[in-house]
């Protein structure tokens, strides 16, 4: 046999196959335990956000009014007694004694009321009137840390004058008369007595007592009494009185009216030293009115100690 032939060239390869299906998934494998990390440091605060508006809230309604406190200086403490001094005759200085479990006091006090003129017939077809008392003065001090006992005087009201005469002076109140706590409440003027007229006539009152002291604290109060009202003599034989001066404590005594053949006596001041009112007379020359009547007689002064803890 002939030698074998030389081998022929290689053809084209053929195209690829198909992919083949894919193999079915692995179970997954166990968990695994990682260690925890550390933390992480705090991040910087943040700004502070901006502020809400304002809220607008309906007023509560308002309480209702305490009741009035006793006026004067600078009152402080409660308020556990009182003591009213009035006058009980020509006695002299009297001793007030502060109560153990009282601290301060507010004295309160006044003069003797001036008592009115009397009134009486002097000639016919005409009006008498008899002038009307001042008022007896006031006085008021707080006392903050007080005396065991002070001395005191209450003045008495002067007397309404007789017929024509002059009513009397209202006495003085004091307290304390030379100590540190020293006041005086004078007592009303006398009203005069004795104005006859058949015409258009005034008759004026007489003035009040003054109040004073020696030494001086804050919250102090001095007045003056009030001065009796003025009286009027019309014609055709009437007239009218004034009423006697007020002051803190009484508003004085009642004046009187008159007409023709009539009289009446001034009215009584009261505790407290108001002034006594005038007396008048009429007579219109028939019927003269009986007799002669008296001015009205000024009230006592007081004090008044209110006692604080």
């Amino acid at each position: 046999s002939g030698s074998s032939g030389a081998n022929g060239v290689n053809g084209t390869s053929g195209s690829s196959g198909s992919s083949g299906t894919n193999g079915t998934s692995g179970s997954s494998g166990s968990s695994g335990i990682g260690i925890s990390g550390t933390s992480g440091s705090s991040g910087s605060s943040g700004t502070n956000g901006t502020s809400g508006s304002s809220g607008f809230g309906t007023s509560g309604s308002s309480g209702s009014s305490g009741s009035s406190g006793i006026s004067g200086g600078n009152v402080n403490g409660t308020l556990v007694s009182f003591q009213t001094l009035t006058w009980e005759g020509p006695l002299g200085d009297t001793t007030y004694t502060k109560p153990a479990n009282v601290v301060s006091i507010l004295v309160e006090g006044t003069g003797g009321g001036g008592g009115g003129a009397g009134a009486a017939n002097i000639a016919a077809n005409n009006a008498t009137v008899g002038g009307s008392g001042g008022a007896g003065g006031y006085f008021k001090r707080w006392i903050a840390t007080a005396n065991s006992t002070y001395t005191y005087s209450i003045g008495a009201g002067g007397g309404g004058g007789a017929g024509n005469a002059n009513g009397n002076n209202g006495g003085n109140t004091t307290w304390d008369s030379g100590g540190a706590s020293n006041m005086l409440a004078a007592g009303g003027v006398r009203g005069i007595g004795g104005t006859r007229a058949n015409n258009l006539t005034f008759i004026d009152g007489s003035a009040g007592g003054d109040a004073s002291s020696n030494s001086s604290s804050n919250g102090d109060v001095f007045i003056k009494g009030g001065s009796g009202r003025m009286g009027i003599i019309g014609t055709k034989v009437r007239a009218i009185s004034g009423d006697g001066g007020k002051n803190q404590f009484d508003t004085g005594g009642i004046g009187a009216s008159a007409i023709n053949n009539n009289s009446r006596a001034g009215g009584n001041g009261q505790l407290g030293g108001g002034g006594g009112g005038g007396a008048v007379f009429c007579h219109n020359g028939t019927n003269a009115a009986n007799g002669p009547v008296n001015g009205g007689a000024g009230g006592s002064g007081m004090i008044i100690v209110w006692e604080y803890a």
